[in-house]
C-alpha cells in the first residue's frame, strides 16, 4: 500500500505523463476519437498496470486511430481477394463482414470486393501521415529526449539500442519492426 502522499505523487505523475502523450498526439487522434475519453482510458490502463492490476476492459478497436483503425479490415479485403484473385473479386459479392464493419463506423459502399479492396485502399484511415497517430509530435511528447537520454539519439540505431535497454525481449520483435521507421519518418508539427 502506498501512503497517502506517494499516492498523490503518482497521480501527478501519470496525469503529466497522460497529458504529454495524448497532447503530442491530439491533432492525429481528433478524427478517430475524443481525445479527452482517450486520455481517461489511458490513465485508468496506466493506474492498473502500475497497481499490479489488469486494466479495465474495453473494447479496444473504441481507441484505434489513424491508420491503425481499420487495418484489420483492410487485410481482411486483401486476403479475400488474394484467395480469388482480382478477376473473380470484380464480380463477386462484398465481403461478409462489410455490415459488421459498417458498425464499427466503416462505411464501404463498393458492389463488389474488388471494389471494397479498392474503396478502402482511398479512406482517410490510409492517408500519407496517418501512422503519426501512434506517436504524434515527439518533442512534445518527451519521447526525443527520452530517447537521447537512453541511447543518445533518437534516430537510427539508436531507438533500436534504447528498447533494447528498456523493453522485455517478448515484445521485442514488434516493436524493433515497427517503431524505428515510425520514429524515423515522424516529423515534429
Amino acid at each position: 500500500m502506498l501512503w497517502p502522499t506517494a499516492a498523490r505523487c503518482l497521480e501527478c505523475a501519470l496525469a503529466t505523463a497522460v497529458d504529454r502523450a495524448v497532447d503530442a498526439r491530439r491533432p492525429h487522434l481528433r478524427r478517430w476519437v475524443d481525445a479527452d475519453d482517450f486520455a481517461g482510458r489511458l490513465r485508468d490502463t496506466m493506474h492498473a498496470m502500475l497497481a499490479g492490476e489488469l486494466p479495465p476492459r474495453h473494447d479496444r478497436r473504441r481507441w484505434q486511430a489513424g491508420y491503425y483503425r481499420y487495418l484489420l479490415e483492410w487485410i481482411a479485403l486483401s486476403d479475400a481477394v488474394d484467395a480469388i484473385g482480382a478477376d473473380t473479386a470484380a464480380t463477386a459479392p462484398p465481403h461478409p463482414q462489410t455490415q459488421e464493419w459498417r458498425s464499427r463506423g466503416l462505411i464501404l459502399d463498393g458492389a463488389t470486393l474488388g471494389q471494397q479492396l479498392a474503396e478502402i485502399a482511398q479512406h482517410p484511415a490510409f492517408a500519407p501521415g496517418s501512422k503519426r497517430a501512434v506517436l504524434g509530435n515527439l518533442d512534445r511528447s518527451g519521447l526525443s529526449d527520452a530517447l537521447a537520454q537512453v541511447a543518445g539519439s533518437a534516430r537510427g540505431s539508436s531507438v533500436e539500442r534504447a528498447l533494447r535497454y528498456v523493453c522485455e525481449e517478448s515484445h521485442l520483435p514488434a516493436l524493433l519492426t515497427t517503431l524505428p521507421g515510425l520514429i524515423d519518418g515522424a516529423e515534429n508539427d
